[in-house]
């Protein structure tokens, strides 16, 4: 078992595990069938903002690139969904990782954190399995729809944990703009892409897959990605990026995608 820590609290990963490698960051919460939590990861660089539309990590863009973070299955009966991170390949240009969560369609259900007990984080070594650290996130919640957990960052060539619990109102959409991805509305959005064929229920979604993300449903009426004004994109615009196109467009939301069981 490893060491409990409360929000606002920092931790070391690699200093105190000697060849520690690779983590996997799992969440979970007790299971309430009325609320769909959904995770994910933002690859932070300098000033804490995302380079390009690939470098957040979620259901619809499972990989990053540089296959350092990945989004995958969590084992039944343990947590409900995990990233996985091979810290040794995250980019140098990565300073920080953020790890958040969002309920699913939280307007339309009138639904927010408050509501959401038992939820967790916790970091274990992925090579044996065993537990790092954990953070609960009791309930200190009210009208938040979005929650930066917590976040993997780098410290004089070391990696340590820190235990945020910011909440946000505004669901996935302030969580972009939070890290440097402005949500536009009709704003001319790209058409809708060809018809997409059902994925099965649950996960995973194969490497094949990991160069189309799709935001969710709700999301994708109302908003459009530009770049956040003033701020410096290093990744390049469509048409060359099949991420951008595939986030602009509006494909359904995947049928059977990682309700709490």
């Amino acid at each position: 078992m490893g060491m409990n820590i409360s929000k606002g609290q920092k931790a070391d990963l690699t200093k105190n595990n000697a060849g520690l490698r690779s983590v996997l960051v799992g969440m979970g919460w007790q299971a309430n069938s009325a609320i769909d939590l959904d995770t994910a990861a933002f690859l932070l660089g300098a000033g804490g903002k995302v380079a390009g539309d690939a470098d957040f990590v979620f259901y619809g863009n499972a990989r990053h690139a540089s296959g350092a973070v990945e989004h995958i299955a969590a084992p039944a009966g343990g947590d409900k969904q995990q990233v996985r991170v091979d810290l040794a390949a995250v980019p140098a240009s990565v300073e920080k990782i953020a790890v958040t969560a969002t309920i699913y369609d939280a307007d339309a259900h009138r639904q927010n954190f408050s509501q959401v007990a038992g939820a967790y984080i916790r970091v274990l070594d992925a090579a044996s399995g065993a537990e790092l650290l954990r953070y609960d996130l009791g309930q200190g919640f009210s009208v938040e729809t979005a929650i930066v957990v917590g976040e993997l960052y780098r410290y004089k060539g070391e990696w340590k944990f820190s235990a945020v619990g910011a909440g946000f109102s505004g669901g996935l959409e302030a969580l972009c703009k939070n890290f440097g991805v402005e949500v536009g509305e009709g704003q001319g959005a790209a058409p809708p892409a060809p018809p997409v064929a059902p994925r099965p229920a649950g996960f995973p979604i194969s490497p094949a897959d990991a160069s189309s993300p799709v935001l969710p449903a709700d999301f994708q009426r109302r908003t459009m990605l530009v770049p956040s004004p003033g701020a410096e994109r290093i990744s390049t615009p469509a048409p060359a990026s099949a991420t951008r196109r595939s986030i602009e467009s509006a494909i359904p939301r995947r049928p059977g995608w990682a309700v709490a069981a």
